[in-house]
């Protein structure tokens, strides 16, 4: 039996022994005869842990501008909820009585993964804006193709393992009934991955995006710590850069990252360039020793909202994330360091396109390709008719209205 499969039967194994699920189905069940208020929202992001994402900035502009919608941030993190409370911003913990009749009583769950980012088992009979973490850059959903990636599964079992799987990980095959777009490209993705209709996709733009446009923006009380400290670096002529690797689910401690980071410290100090890396969830802890002595690279905590430090980052590294699309707004360069591409398409982890022909930027995969990039500058002028060419594929929209478009499509869909 491959890995693949292993993992699979481990987590229904696991499923099979948390089957203290099954008792919440009477409740799924009940919750879809309650009557919703379709004036009332409920927000959430990463299972409740987080305070992030596309749902965190329509959450703050309907809290803001929309008086007729009363917005709930549903959260299992309690220093999220004082935080948002001090703010003078409703919220309630998930599992406590408040949240759970908010949750009920709700017409409309706004989440970036699924339902489970609030409560699966209270969303039956809810309108679902799922505003998605992501851009269609990476193939998933029902798009995966490749048995090695460990989603594949996820859509394409068959008989009692397929009821294993929905009685499991119900949430995986939950109907949704909005998702927001960034562009026509954008839409022909997600009606292929998610297997929802045309018309349940709406060209708007996400709201995470008007962070990046916005003219005048002053941070959140809860994106002040590390925003103000790098805009800091930046006023004073420190050329800001960033290091965004994506997901990957087949890591070690050892070897996900072959960057000399003693060398790469020497380099930014000579160009006075400051670089802040963030890790996906997905990779070990351990990788943050590699430059613990560096003293300009700053590794930011996972549950750090990431959009206000990309308004303030002059260059990308990244390799397969689509984080780079949205950055492609700002017009400034990106560098790909792709190490291990090789081995991060044999795990399954295919492409919608080319990688070669959708990255308008060096693609580096050394330490002194790395360098020689960043000491160039990324080739910023050497790729800007590549990245507006590809920024005008990927986007309709480049103001800061996404959030208002995104509330009134939702709105109109909700009735």
């Amino acid at each position: 039996m491959n890995r693949v499969l292993f993992d699979i039967w481990w987590s229904i194994w696991r499923l099979i022994r948390r089957c203290y699920r099954l008792l919440l189905y009477p409740l799924f069940f009940v919750a879809g005869f309650m009557q919703r208020d379709r004036y009332l929202w409920v927000f959430g992001a990463r299972n409740g842990d987080t305070f992030e994402g596309n749902s965190k900035w329509l959450y703050l502009y309907v809290s803001e501008h929309e008086p007729s919608v009363s917005a709930v941030w549903i959260t299992r993190n309690k220093s999220i909820l004082v935080a948002l409370r001090e703010q003078g911003l409703r919220a309630e913990l998930a599992g406590s009585p408040r949240g759970l009749l908010a949750q009920i009583k709700a017409g409309v769950f706004v989440v970036i993964l699924s339902s489970l980012d609030i409560n699966y088992w209270t969303s039956r009979g809810a309108f679902l804006a799922n505003l998605q973490h992501g851009v269609p850059f990476k193939r998933f959903g029902k798009d995966v193709c490749d048995p090695a990636n460990p989603f594949f599964y996820n859509h394409r079992s068959e008989g009692w393992l397929r009821l294993l799987m929905r009685v499991g990980i119900p949430s995986t095959y939950e109907r949704i009934d909005f998702v927001p777009s960034l562009s026509q490209y954008s839409s022909e993705r997600w009606t292929s991955a998610l297997g929802i209709p045309l018309e349940f996709i709406g060209e708007t733009g996400n709201p995470r995006n008007d962070v990046l446009l916005a003219k005048n923006y002053e941070p959140c009380r809860w994106d002040l710590s590390h925003y103000g400290r790098l805009s800091a670096r930046r006023d004073t002529g420190c050329k800001l850069l960033a290091y965004l690797p994506t997901y990957r689910h087949n890591t070690s401690d050892s070897a996900v990252v072959p960057i000399d980071w003693s060398r790469l410290d020497h380099l930014l100090a000579e160009k006075n360039m400051y670089l802040w890396v963030r890790w996906h969830p997905s990779f070990d802890a351990s990788l943050q020793r590699g430059f613990g002595d560096s003293k300009n690279i700053e590794l930011i905590s996972g549950n750090v909202d990431i959009d206000p430090l990309l308004r303030l980052t002059d260059l990308l590294i990244t390799d397969y994330s689509s984080v780079y699309l949205d950055y492609l707004l700002l017009d400034r360069p990106i560098v790909f360091f792709a190490h291990d591409m090789n081995g991060y398409l044999a795990d399954g982890m295919t492409l919608y396109e080319s990688y070669e022909e959708i990255t308008p930027g060096p693609v580096v995969c050394t330490t002194d390709q790395l360098l020689g990039a960043l000491a160039n500058d990324g080739c910023a002028n050497e790729f800007a008719a590549a990245r507006n060419a590809l920024r005008l594929r990927m986007h309709k929209h480049f103001d800061d209205g996404s959030s208002h478009r995104v509330y009134e499509a939702i709105k109109h869909r909700a009735g």
